[in-house]
């Protein structure tokens, strides 16, 4: 598990850390988090299924620990305003959105990105034969151009 070994590390993740269940069992992803959970201890939230893909406005103000996300560009595109004011807002308790699967949405995160954002947002990317994620890149208001 090195993914898992390597994200903990990484993200200095604890027992503490909040997960959000947020991609569907299909995606390889969704083992990031289940393992994530399981290794640490740390908790894990699962959304109900009637919120497709497992973000909302109304779950991430419902947990407000939730600190570890990850979601599809196609997904991201898709989430109200509300939510992604949310996300990167200076109060967000998101600590890490890993985006990752499709191409990333460097135009969106430039709208909502600025140097109050707390929220560390990272593009990854792998193919499932590698492993879940095989490369990791942090986009910060510094570097996003």
């Amino acid at each position: 598990m090195p993914n898992i070994d390597d994200f903990i590390q990484r993200f200095a993740l604890t027992p503490n850390s909040s997960i959000l269940f947020s991609t569907c069992l299909g995606f390889d992803p969704s083992m990031v988090e289940l393992f994530l959970s399981i290794k640490l201890g740390a908790q894990l939230i699962i959304p109900p299924k009637e919120i497709i893909g497992g973000i909302s406005y109304s779950i991430l103000k419902k947990f407000e620990k939730i600190n570890f996300v990850q979601t599809t560009p196609a997904l991201l595109q898709c989430l109200s305003t509300n939510c992604l004011n949310f996300i990167f807002g200076p109060n967000s308790s998101i600590e890490f959105l890993l985006i990752g699967g499709e191409n990333f949405p460097l135009n969106l995160i430039r709208r909502y990105i600025n140097c109050s954002t707390k929220t560390r947002i990272f593009n990854v990317y792998g193919l499932t034969e590698v492993s879940c994620w095989a490369s990791c890149f942090e986009f910060n208001c510094e570097n996003i151009g």
